[in-house]
């Protein structure tokens, strides 16, 4: 499975963003295994990932599938519908959330919303100037419709159909 950074021609894949996962347990991990029934520790906010900050909220998708076997959950769909974000990069961007470190990974940055050029494959679904599927606003509200299938290393995502990102491309 390959992400597509935003600037065209240069590809990194989904493997090579998570890579590490699962991370260290950091302190907080003992906190936590030490609280008794209904105990609560404050964390504070995740770190932001190194490049591309932290996670936004996203309305009507509370749900964050989780990935046991790398110690991370997702979080993905369009926050805001046709919302292009301040970095330039359209709202429909997918994070992971490192339990071990608390913190956040940017495993797609979203559809950068300038740049992006896109076609219709000869099946209507679009594509890049490469002819490869790119992203864009597939999940529209998730409204915890997300997945993780136990064996397989991805998420799942029941696709949603938004159009509100045709008006913000090129």
């Amino acid at each position: 499975m390959r992400g597509v950074e935003p600037l065209p021609g240069r590809f990194v894949t989904v493997a090579a963003r998570m890579a590490g996962l699962p991370s260290q347990p950091g302190p907080h991990v003992e906190k936590i295994k030490a609280l008794g029934e209904n105990g609560w520790l404050e964390l504070g906010s995740p770190a932001p990932d190194p490049k591309w900050g932290k996670a936004r909220g996203r309305s009507w998708t509370p749900r964050m599938p989780f990935a046991p076997e790398l110690r991370a959950a997702f979080l993905c769909g369009c926050g805001i519908h046709g919302f292009v974000k301040p970095d330039g990069h359209f709202m429909d961007d997918l994070w992971a959330y490192d339990i071990n470190g608390h913190r956040w990974i940017c495993v797609y940055p979203g559809a950068h919303a300038k740049s992006l050029n896109l076609k219709l494959d000869k099946d209507g679904f679009e594509v890049n100037q490469e002819g490869e599927h790119i992203h864009v606003a597939k999940t529209s509200g998730v409204f915890s419709s997300e997945e993780k299938t136990p064996d397989v290393l991805q998420p799942g995502l029941q696709p949603g159909h938004s159009q509100a990102h045709v008006r913000l491309l090129p």
